[in-house]
């Protein structure tokens, strides 16, 4: 490994983690939900998050984490209108 090999990989640790920490931020001051729902979008949220940042293949890896959180955000609106409308 290189050296831009191992910087490229601690700043994916690094996005990861910081993924984590603001997805734990969020859920934890979400009390509409029920807590079962709120931890399984949780770690939903970690896997997601982890994964992309260690599969992107990509040079700049903020586009590809940029691309994920869309992702993330578009299915967390669809879970929440699809749980809104069933309670």
């Amino acid at each position: 490994m290189n050296d831009m090999e191992i910087k490229s990989n601690k700043l994916r640790i690094l996005i990861a983690i910081i993924l984590i920490i603001i997805s734990y931020v969020y859920f934890r001051f979400i009390n509409f939900l029920p807590t079962t729902i709120s931890y399984v979008l949780y770690f939903a949220l970690i896997l997601i998050s982890i994964i992309i940042a260690f599969i992107s293949k990509r040079r700049d890896v903020t586009i590809g984490i940029l691309y994920g959180l869309t992702f993330v955000l578009v299915s967390l609106i669809f879970i929440f209108t699809f749980f809104t409308e069933e309670l």
